[in-house]
């Protein structure tokens, strides 16, 4: 509660141009921004709340190294086919320069737990609506390709990659070889950072697909992968989510195919972590936590497909 009292100036002590920014969108005037504090901030982004008359927002200022690793333009074609599709009911503006983004602020809105049956359902149920709106996207985002960009930052930043890493980057290139050449791989719209922070339920019940920064074009198995890693599923309920996800029955070679992307999901944002880490961001143990989806379902899957 003592967050709310915070001195409307708080905003323009960041960044002046951030009123700016709020004017321009809201149509409103600087001396109409209050109820000014800041929010839990996420892995990537600095976010705060303001209201302007009885409406509640949210300012997205863009985090430390955010430049290196978000297209905002593609980010922004994102919000927009979210919120045309029915997918994001929060999503107002955003700057694809820049970086910033204007939300609703939805009041006594919870996260979704992707560990409840239903709750898992109905979320996965947007993602399958994203995945069937035969809508294109500009940008490509393909988990192992973008792992290499990553690594392509670290070496330019002289940071030491360990051996065990090395190790591991060559069981996912051997990984993703044989995907490719097994498995017909269907490029859909996706999310790719699909987790239950990122859904929001409403008053009303209804349910939010939020935080689109690294969506587009992309294998389908992708969202499956980073849902399964970000919110650390066990093996049953890696098992329990494959029907679900796919609304059938999965055949051994669809397990093994979501199987390789939770491996994907887990090598690609390491290294994410890891030149976060580098631009001088505390990415905490969520590093570890990728990191141990990756090494596992990696050499998993890649028995599978072996065999």
């Amino acid at each position: 509660d003592e967050l709310r009292e915070f001195d409307p100036l708080f905003l323009e002590n960041i960044d002046s141009a951030i009123f700016d920014h709020i004017t321009k969108t809201l149509n409103c005037k600087k001396s109409d921004i209050y109820n000014v504090y800041p929010l839990k901030n996420g892995l990537t982004n600095l976010s705060c709340h303001f209201s302007v008359g009885k409406s509640e927002y949210v300012y997205r200022h863009p985090g430390v190294g955010t430049d290196v690793l978000i297209n905002r333009k593609a980010e922004v074609e994102a919000l927009n086919l979210a919120k045309q599709i029915g997918l994001d009911g929060t999503f107002i503006a955003a700057d694809e320069t820049v970086g910033w983004k204007i939300s609703h602020f939805l009041p006594d809105c919870k996260t979704a737990n992707m560990h409840d049956l239903k709750e898992l359902k109905e979320g996965l149920a947007l993602v399958r609506l994203l995945h069937e709106s035969n809508r294109k996207m500009l940008r490509t985002f393909d988990f192992y390709l973008e792992s290499q960009r990553y690594i392509s930052e670290l070496n330019n930043r002289k940071v030491t990659i360990p051996q065990k890493i090395i190790d591991l980057g060559l069981s996912a290139k051997k990984l993703h070889e044989l995907v490719v050449s097994k498995d017909s791989q269907n490029y859909c719209p996706c999310h790719n950072d699909v987790l239950g922070a990122n859904i929001l339920i409403d008053k009303q019940n209804r349910y939010h697909l939020i935080d689109w920064e690294y969506a587009g074009m992309s294998d389908y198995a992708q969202d499956f992968g980073t849902l399964c890693v970000s919110d650390e599923f066990s093996d049953t309920e890696i098992n329990e989510a494959m029907p679900i996800y796919l609304a059938h029955t999965p055949s051994t070679q669809e397990k093994r195919h979501l199987l390789a992307f939770v491996g994907f999901a887990g090598w690609c944002w390491h290294l994410w972590s890891l030149v976060k880490e580098a631009e001088g961001e505390n990415i905490g143990t969520c590093m570890y936590t990728y990191y141990r989806y990756a090494k596992r379902y990696i050499n998993e899957a890649l028995k599978m497909y072996e065999n």
